[in-house]
């Protein structure tokens, strides 16, 4: 998915730690903190906001557990604080 831009390794899949390196040097120059693991979640969120089944899901990241995919999904369906936040500044 991640071609490798190493002369050495060029056209091969990027590794571990090449992508946690890749990852590393967008989020901070984003100015924003995320990781490969945090786009896990990303995914495995909003694909169930948009009707992804668990057993789907589960698949799709590889899990042997449905435990283990019911962390990834836990909070969908949560108001959360941007909802609060959003309201309270509408208010104003």
């Amino acid at each position: 998915m991640f071609p490798s831009p190493s002369r050495r390794d060029r056209g091969k899949p990027l590794s571990d730690r090449g992508l946690r390196r890749m990852m590393e040097e967008i989020s901070d120059f984003a100015g924003i903190k995320f990781s490969a693991h945090f786009l896990r979640h990303t995914h495995a969120t909003l694909a169930k906001k948009n009707g992804a089944s668990d057993f789907d899901l589960q698949a799709d990241l590889g899990h042997a557990s449905p435990a283990t995919t019911a962390k990834y999904i836990h909070h969908v369906g949560r108001v959360g604080t941007s909802h609060a936040l959003r309201k309270k500044s509408k208010q104003r």
